[in-house]
């Protein structure tokens, strides 16, 4: 083979991997990190004889590691890369008609097993990295399955370096009714040590972090490896790390690694240090979670771990993603604290409390990203839905759906989920559906372009302004700071251009006005409009302020613009940030978007009278009136187009319907505090809930349950006869009147024994009647000053308890509660006594309580 197998943990083990797998067609490999799987088990197979017949296909999780891998292989082989191995990654490879191990990306695997199922060609697919478990990994693998139903020859295996392999063994056996074969191989890992460093969290993370890292850089030998959640935190450590350097030494390398750089910047970076210099500078190195896994960095001694991840979570109900920083797992720890024992003894410095429990796993992407790439492979495929392909955590029903009337609204599926010929075309161009659908359906230069933006990333100098436009006048003018990025950019949309059939590349200044049309047939649910209070809004509901990428950034360029759509948003907790967007004008709008808009009314509440107002939505966002924005001469005329047509009764029942709607939302949000309650109703309502667990057949009185069928008890009640006569606001649509009615209905059947049992008020022994409290505990609760009651011998009762008396001072302070006030005059009264007599000496205090005479005043009247 060429290769010192022996040195590797691996190669101790190669023919009993050989052997097992040949035997049982499926294998699944735990192998440390350091244990040399990656490099010595394909061409091991390849010696063996196992791919006799055709290629090994090695899948790994990014282009980077597949080009590293491919090209170490090859080195240790003797050979030249494209040799006998090669890769194929996005936009380039290294492959012949002698290749016979090829590493590629797992998504290209989709295109290879869409075009034959059978895979016909090939003996072999390793799946490298499984834990990582993106939707390109879990599609794969479930492609790969249905493949071998097909071909049984075919040969699968999985490779992990963290892996449950009895979990993934079940799930494997379900599908192909046979358990695959289980082989663990010890790593060759150096001893690391783990050291524990908590950030004070007392200023700004990044600064902290930096500073943390000077430290460790002080007392420590060898290149440092600091892993960060994002790009973002990544450029402000190396500015500070510039900033505070004060080592008696040269300032370290400072180097980047994350994923929105290129190919060839990553491939610097993983080289290692330059050893032909007699003193190579000592490196830190500055990385997401890239270099957790597939990489091997030389030279690394250190690990400095913040313990954070960067995490996209897609939200369902805006239909955005939204990134979150949270907390690694417990593996993710050692995958990065083993990076620092590749080549010898280490050391790990993990930035928080050994304390903190860290989750087991991280959740796998299935379970919590946009599903639209995957139900569009799923469709070509011919599987209709979630269970229809194994997965070994299967696809949430919710997100699968969500995905789908996106694919439907793209022109990509029909109804039935079938794949259109646009789908099919979108497909084969290696993008995401909605930049597929903008490049097949608008089939221009521009549109390549916006499609290469967006997949490539952005420029670091442009996150201060959101303008989308401002990076296509870049990537068209070429300015020299951004000459990297360009080529880069540049490149990707000559692949696209070439895999759509684009003739033509450049485009002229006046076409970039045209990109917000360009990119709505991409997001037409990203259309926003600015709202009053300075947020834009989506059809969804969700709202966005206008932003760039870098912390503290404004609206830019774009501020005060009526019309976007942004490509690129984060949902947020309750609002988002637009971080790209181009502005469209409302002629665009209207010729684009109003066809598809549907007549309603929006509701302007003041206190409960309603002003409806007829316009147009598309989802939650209006457009306006129908003669507002309306679209110009030679555009679709709205009357034809929109589906905004209706008879005055209809209208009149669609707004009544969006009132209701609108008040139930609003109880659903605020709770029954929002209605307008009369203090008598309110009361009402308690002393009914408080006999509730008490009386059969009393509805349920609950908050949530009178919210969920409001449209039951209160809506007969709504004061809605003026609807169709008022253009203006109409009276209140509910009162403190109508409200008591409506709870009076609800409560009819049980309204004596509610009066009977759970009084709304008691006599006190002066004769008065005090009213009772309820709603605070499970106990009525009375409330009287210790003289108004003397002479109470026995504790009164209401809801079937105890009523709790708080007995009050003169100046009606609390003194003591008790639900049982004979105790109270025997045993509590002559302390409470004593007390009150030294304070309020003016006042009556006898020395029998429970047979004194009641009084309201200081002193009883004269008999």
């Amino acid at each position: 083979m060429g290769i010192e197998a022996a040195a590797l943990p691996v190669g101790e083990a190669l023919g009993r991997i050989a052997r097992e797998f040949e035997s049982a067609g499926i294998l699944i490999l735990s192998a440390e990190a350091g244990a040399g799987k990656t490099t010595l088990v394909p061409p091991g197979l390849l010696e063996a004889g196992l791919g006799r017949r055709g290629k090994i296909l090695v899948l790994e999780p990014r282009r980077i590691a597949a080009i590293q891998a491919a090209a170490r292989i090859a080195e240790l082989l003797g050979e030249e890369l494209g040799g006998r191995v090669g890769y194929k990654v996005r936009g380039e490879g290294r492959e012949s008609g002698s290749t016979r191990i090829l590493f590629l990306t797992e998504a290209l695997l989709t295109r290879f097993i869409q075009e034959d199922p059978e895979l016909s060609g090939v003996d072999i697919l390793i799946f490298d990295e499984y834990h990582e478990r993106s939707i390109h990994t879990d599609l794969a693998l479930a492609l790969a399955l249905e493949a071998r139903l097909l071909r049984p020859e075919l040969k699968l295996l999985i490779m992990s370096a963290t892996l449950d392999a009895q979990a993934l063994s079940a799930f494997i056996k379900s599908h192909q009714g046979r358990k695959p074969a289980l082989i663990d191989v010890p790593g060759r890992a150096f001893p690391v040590d783990i050291f524990y460093r908590p950030l004070p969290r007392r200023g700004r993370f990044e600064e902290e972090y930096a500073q943390a890292l000077l430290g460790i850089a002080s007392e420590t030998e060898g290149d440092i490896l600091a892993f960060l959640p994002g790009r973002a935190e990544i450029e402000r450590v190396s500015a500070a790390l510039r900033l505070e350097w004060r080592g008696p030494a040269a300032l370290p390398e400072i180097l980047i690694l994350h994923g929105s750089l290129d190919v060839a910047q990553q491939r610097q970076v993983v080289r290692g240090p330059d050893n032909s210099k007699a003193a190579a500078p000592r490196r830190i190195i500055l990385s997401t979670s890239i270099a957790q896994t597939s990489l091997t960095i030389p030279g690394i001694k250190v690990v400095v771990d913040s313990g954070l991840n960067r995490l996209s979570r897609f939200h369902l109900g805006s239909g955005m993603d939204r990134l979150v920083t949270e907390s690694e797992s417990r593996r993710d720890a050692v995958q990065r604290a083993g990076r620092a024992g590749r080549l010898g003894p280490g050391r790990a410095y993990r930035l928080w409390a050994e304390a903190n429990q860290l989750p087991e796993e991280t959740e796998p992407e299935i379970l919590r990203a946009d599903l639209s790439a995957l139900v569009l492979e799923a469709c070509i495929w011919g599987a209709r839905g979630p269970k229809a392909l194994p997965f070994p955590n299967p696809a949430p029903s919710a997100a699968w759906q969500i995905a789908s009337s996106l694919l439907e609204d793209l022109g990509l599926i029909d109804a039935e989920a079938r794949v259109l010929d646009l789908g099919k075309r979108c497909a084969r161009l290696g993008l995401s559906p909605r930049l597929g659908a903008m490049v097949v359906s608008q089939g221009s230069p521009l549109a390549a372009a916006c499609a290469a933006l967006l997949e490539e990333g952005d420029h670091p100098a442009m996150r201060g302004d959101a303008n989308f436009s401002l990076r296509l006048e870049s990537l068209r003018s070429g300015n020299s700071a951004e000459r990297a990025w360009r080529e880069r950019v540049l490149k990707e949309a000559r692949r696209i251009c070439k895999a759509a059939n684009i003739k033509q590349m450049d485009w002229s200044p006046g076409d970039e006005g045209l990109a917000g049309s360009c990119l709505l047939s991409a997001y037409p649910d990203r259309l926003c409009r600015l709202q009053a209070g300075g947020n834009y809004r989506f059809p969804s509901g969700r709202e966005a302020r206008l932003g760039g990428m870098g912390r503290g950034t404004g609206a830019g360029s774009l501020e005060g613009r009526e019309w976007l759509v942004a490509p690129e948003v984060d949902s947020g907790e309750s609002l988002g940030l637009i971080h790209l967007a181009a502005s469209l004008e409302t002629e665009e709008v209207a010729a684009l978007v109003y066809p598809r808009a549907e007549a309603g009314f929006s509701l302007e509440w003041r206190l409960w009278s309603p002003r409806p107002r007829r316009e147009l939505l598309l989802g939650k966002l209006s457009l306006g009136s129908p003669s507002l924005g309306s679209p110009s001469k030679g555009s679709p005329s709205f009357a034809k187009n929109s589906k905004a047509g209706g008879t005055s009764a209809e209208l009149e029942t669609e707004a009544r319907q969006a009132i209701l709607d609108s008040i139930a939302q609003r109880v659903e949000k605020e709770g029954l505090v929002c209605l307008p309650w009369s203090e008598s109703a309110l009361c009402l309502l308690e002393r009914a809930r408080a006999l509730s667990s008490a009386v059969e057949g009393l509805p349920a009185l609950d908050e949530s349950a009178m919210a969920a069928s409001i449209k039951d008890w209160l809506f007969p009640f709504l004061n809605l006869s003026r609807l169709g006569q008022s253009q203006g606001a109409l009276p209140p649509v509910i009162d403190a009147e109508g409200l008591s009615q409506a709870l009076a209905f609800l409560l009819n059947p049980c309204r004596a024994r509610i009066e009977r049992e759970a009084p709304e008020s008691v006599s006190l022994p002066t004769g008065a009647q005090r009213r009772l409290l309820y709603g605070e505990g499970d106990q009525a609760i009375l409330e009287a000053r210790v003289q108004e009651l003397f002479g109470l011998t026995e504790q009164p009762r209401a809801a079937g308890r105890p009523i709790l008396i708080r007995l009050l001072s003169p100046s009606g302070r609390p003194v003591q509660s008790t639900s049982d006030i004979g105790g109270f005059w025997k045993n509590s009264y002559p302390e409470v006594r004593k007390e009150l007599r030294g304070r309020y000496p003016k006042h009556y205090w006898p020395e029998d309580g429970e047979r004194a005479q009641a009084t309201s005043r200081a002193k009883p009247r004269a008999s």
